[in-house]
């Protein structure tokens, strides 16, 4: 019904099985590796500066990695 935005099977499978053994946290865990830290004051900026950029523009010019 939703497409692309919809859940997908697995994620419902380990959800429904997180509830059923009693665990409602809805927060995502811990991960590993450095946090990312991003300065959403200089982002605005750079955005006001030039509101024709693209997010790929500013992830590069900000070095910000793709994967956000």
């Amino acid at each position: 019904i939703y497409g692309e935005d919809a859940l997908k099977l697995r994620q419902c499978q380990n959800w429904f099985t997180k509830f059923r053994s009693g665990d409602f946290n809805v927060k995502d865990a811990p991960r590993s590796g450095r946090p990312i830290e991003i300065d959403d004051d200089k982002i605005k900026a750079l955005i006001d500066s030039n509101r024709r950029l693209t997010t790929r523009e500013i992830a590069e010019k900000m070095r910000i990695g793709k994967i956000l």
